[in-house]
């Protein structure tokens, strides 16, 4: 795949992320008594989506012919990125899942038992996939 295609997926996935945060901040705020830690999952999908957004710069510049990554790069970074999607969808679909928890105090219950730990799962895979993504941006930089 040409660097060009995998930057303007890179960029969707990006804007996806920050639109996303904004909507978990939102949802968030939303419960008074959701731990930090949970708070966190929109400040993770802000990150990645920064990296993202680097990404995408040093893929133009590879597509612009003054660096080239390895083919094997630009692999795992294809890898990478699916990884983040999958996680962005799986977000997005908890909240969509639980966006009208305020009204029900049995909606309110089942996300302190069921939405939180989700959350939380996936706030670490953000945080693996962050992690992954600034390598291959400190690689490609080099």
């Amino acid at each position: 795949m040409d660097p060009l295609s995998i930057a303007a997926g890179i960029a969707g996935l990006a804007t996806f992320g920050t639109q996303l945060a904004t909507k978990v901040y939102q949802f968030f705020d939303g419960i008074k008594d959701a731990p930090p830690d949970v708070r966190q999952t929109a400040q993770d999908l802000d990150g990645v989506a920064s990296v993202l957004q680097q990404l995408k710069s040093a893929l133009r510049i590879e597509a612009a012919g003054h660096v080239t990554f390895p083919p094997e790069t630009r692999r795992d970074l294809k890898e990478v990125v699916k990884g983040c999607e999958a996680v962005f969808r799986r977000l997005e679909k908890l909240m969509y899942k639980y966006e009208d928890v305020d009204t029900s105090l049995r909606k309110r219950a089942k996300w302190n038992r069921v939405g939180e730990a989700e959350a939380k799962k996936l706030s670490g895979m953000l945080t693996a996939q962050k992690l992954t993504l600034n390598l291959t941006l400190q690689l490609v930089n080099k």
